[in-house]
């Protein structure tokens, strides 16, 4: 082998090798990185959006709030504050009527897997290849733990950093904020459009608040989109979490203070009262 062949294959073993490290670390990092450097709150915010969103479900009407000044006019928050979500609970079933259960919702699935034992046991011709049992009666069993399902709610831990309309809490109070989205077994829920809040963060949000007659205060968002995520380089702004939020606040120039002027404008211009209103309980 001459000198000029020996160098020249010298460089193509030495271009293959710097190839294959490179290819090395960069699947290597791909594949560790994300496990690494999430934190729970990100995982949990993934877990959510990995989920099929379904059109929204509400106990109360909410009415299409197309800007800010529509917002105030029509939805009358009674409770505006600006809060810092210091702790998430464990999904749970959220009936703020307390009829529904997150222990109701384990034992209704029990008694439907009962059922559809039952069922596979007396009709085996039902049951397909995959061990699924069809039928009027499977069909109305799950569609009864899925109405239970549709209550399914993750608490925050809501503290009070500054109250920017109505007269029910005060700066440092603390309250349970239920975010209509969660995982409970093999059951979950996720509505379009809605805000997936992180534990940590700082938001304003707009609520109808309502005393449940002997269950007690539900924090109920005026719209699921009712809610700004403070801006962490600069907590003088903000930034809409949805879609519909995108219009409805868009008047705001994602600014906080212009955002408290247009309220104080709009309120004088259409006032209505902000007690909170006592609801009789309802069944589901």
């Amino acid at each position: 082998m001459t000198i000029r062949r020996f160098w020249k294959f010298s460089l193509i073993c030495m271009g293959i090798l710097s190839v294959t490290v490179i290819c090395a670390i960069t699947v290597g990092r791909h594949s560790t990185m994300p496990g690494r450097h999430l934190t729970e709150e990100e995982r949990y915010i993934f877990e959510i959006e990995s989920l099929t969103p379904q059109p929204y479900f509400s106990l109360r009407h909410k009415g299409t709030y197309p800007d800010y000044e529509t917002l105030i006019k029509y939805g009358k928050p009674n409770l505006i504050v600006r809060v810092t979500l210091e702790e998430r609970g464990d999904a749970a079933v959220y009936d703020p009527h307390g009829y529904y259960t997150t222990e109701m919702l384990g034992e209704t699935n029990d008694e439907v897997q009962k059922l559809l034992d039952r069922q596979r046991d007396e009709n085996p011709e039902n049951e397909t290849d995959d061990g699924h049992v069809y039928g009027w009666w499977g069909d109305a069993a799950y569609e009864h733990v899925q109405k239970i399902a549709y209550y399914i709610s993750t608490p925050y831990t809501a503290h009070v950093e500054e109250v920017i309309h109505g007269d029910c809490l005060s700066v440092g109070d603390e309250f349970l904020f239920y975010a209509p989205y969660g995982i409970i077994g093999d059951f979950h829920i996720r509505y379009e459009d809605t805000p997936i809040y992180m534990a940590g963060r700082e938001y304003i949000l707009f609520f109808s608040v309502v005393d449940i007659e002997g269950v007690g205060r539900w924090y109920d968002l005026v719209h699921p989109s009712a809610a700004v995520e403070i801006t962490l380089a600069d907590t003088r702004t903000f930034s809409a979490m949805s879609r519909a939020g995108d219009a409805m606040f868009a008047d705001t120039g994602w600014d906080c203070d212009t955002l408290k002027s247009l309220l104080s404008e709009y309120y004088t211009e259409y006032p209505y009262p902000i007690e909170i209103p006592v609801l009789p309980r309802m069944r589901p």
